[in-house]
C-alpha cells in the first residue's frame, strides 16, 4: 500500500481517510461520493492531483493551501482540483489559489493540465419581484468577474443556455411563464489566466465549471 501513486475512493462509507497520511509516493487522490467530512490528514502528502466530490462538507481552504506544503513554500504542490459545491466565496478563493505564485513540479500521472480548477456547481440564490420582469425578461447582476476585473458570461462549452444572455454587468434570463414562483436556469463557464502560465506544455490556469441561477419569483 506505501508504494501506491494513484487512489480511488468513490461511494464507499468511508467516513474518515487518517489511514492515507502515511502513502508518502501518493501523487493522485479522488474521493468522490464518500461520508469523509476531513481532508487534514492528506496535508503531508505530495499530491498534484486531487478530485473532491459529493462528500459530506466541502473542503476547508486551509488544507487546500497546504498540500505538500514545505518550510520554504507559501503553498503546497497541488496543481489540479475538481470540487463538488462550492459558493461565490469559494469561487474567488480559488481564482487566488490557481495563481499562487510557488515554484512546484509540473502535475503528474499524465496531468497535462497544471492549475486546473474544476467545480461541479455554484449556486447563486435570488428573489425577484414579478413587477421587475419587463418584456418577458429579468435582469440580474452579474457577481463572476476573471482575474482582469471582466464580468464572466457562458462559454457555450457544450450546450450554450438560449435563456440566457449577457449585457455588460447585467445576467438577461428568459421568464417564459409568468405565472412560476421558481425558476432554475444553468450555464458552464471556462476562464483562462493568459498570463499565468505553468508547465511544460505552456498551459494557463484555468477555472471552470456550471453556474446556477436559482430565482425565486413573488409577488
Amino acid at each position: 500500500m506505501t508504494n501506491l501513486n494513484k487512489l480511488y475512493l468513490d461511494g464507499t462509507d468511508i467516513e474518515e481517510i487518517t489511514p492515507l497520511s502515511t502513502l508518502n509516493k501518493l501523487e493522485a487522490l479522488i474521493i468522490k461520493n464518500t461520508k469523509v467530512r476531513d481532508i487534514s490528514p492528506i496535508n503531508n502528502l505530495k499530491l498534484y492531483r486531487v478530485v473532491l466530490e459529493n462528500l459530506s462538507i466541502n473542503p476547508n481552504y486551509d488544507d487546500l493551501n497546504t498540500i505538500g506544503k514545505t518550510d520554504n513554500a507559501e503553498f503546497g504542490t497541488l496543481n489540479t482540483l475538481y470540487l463538488g459545491t462550492i459558493t461565490l466565496e469559494d469561487f474567488n478563493k480559488l481564482k487566488t489559489f490557481a495563481i499562487r505564485d510557488v515554484n512546484v513540479e509540473d502535475a503528474k500521472k499524465d496531468d497535462n493540465k497544471p492549475r486546473e480548477l474544476t467545480f461541479q456547481n455554484l449556486i447563486i440564490e435570488k428573489t425577484i419581484h414579478r413587477s421587475e420582469i419587463t418584456n418577458d425578461v429579468v435582469q440580474l447582476e452579474n457577481p463572476l468577474l476573471n482575474w482582469y476585473g471582466e464580468y464572466i458570461m457562458q462559454c457555450g462549452c457544450n450546450e450554450e443556455n438560449t435563456n440566457i444572455t449577457f449585457e455588460d454587468d447585467k445576467i438577461l434570463v428568459s421568464v417564459q411563464d409568468l405565472t412560476v414562483s421558481e425558476l432554475v436556469e444553468k450555464y458552464e463557464i471556462y476562464e483562462t489566466k493568459e498570463d499565468a502560465i505553468y508547465g511544460n506544455w505552456g498551459q494557463p490556469a484555468s477555472i471552470s465549471g456550471t453556474i446556477t441561477l436559482k430565482l425565486k419569483i413573488v409577488d
